[in-house]
């Protein structure tokens, strides 16, 4: 059996723990920023059970503003949080937006149950979208997931519901 990795958030490319037994499975990275799938695509071109795919996964089928971030790592659908301790206290300049698209966000489990069949591992880093993600999907896609692993928080560095706690209660 061939395992599965969906990928959400794959901005920086195969997780580092999946690196070392990337021949072990089939990868599926989904980001938002366009940029950012044509570079791992030049990136993984080598790679064939390595999938791409510029697209936004939450809660609902609907147009949403894509805020890109100076700093890549935070582009997100949310909007800062200045009184959190990140970006309040330890990365108070990095806030700032370079660029807002509007995008269509499609309902995560219409897009995996188009994209990807049978069992599978997800691995989540949506800065602040997770919970929306997770809502988005069917008893029938959590039946498929054998692990989830995610980036959380314990407190709310962007303005939204998803944090640790939230995250946990909702699992």
């Amino acid at each position: 059996i061939m395992i599965k990795i969906l990928d959400i958030g794959c901005r920086y490319g195969v997780f580092p723990r999946f690196k070392n037994c990337v021949e072990e499975f089939e990868y599926f990275g989904v980001d938002a920023d366009a940029s950012e799938i044509q570079r791992l695509k030049k990136k993984y071109h080598n790679h064939k059970k390595i999938s791409l795919f510029n697209c936004f996964l939450g809660s609902k089928n609907k147009k949403i503003i894509f805020n890109i971030h100076k700093h890549k790592g935070y582009s997100t659908s949310k909007k800062i949080n200045p009184k959190s301790l990140w970006f309040g206290l330890i990365r108070k300049n990095e806030k700032s937006i370079k660029q807002k698209k509007k995008i269509y966000s499609f309902k995560s489990s219409d897009w995996i149950n188009k994209n990807i069949k049978g069992k599978l591992i997800l691995k989540l880093d949506i800065e602040g979208g997770e919970l929306d993600f997770l809502k988005g999907l069917t008893k029938k896609n959590f039946n498929n997931i054998q692990a989830i692993v995610a980036e959380t928080h314990f407190e709310n560095p962007f303005q939204s519901e998803s944090n640790f706690g939230t995250i946990f209660n909702y699992l």
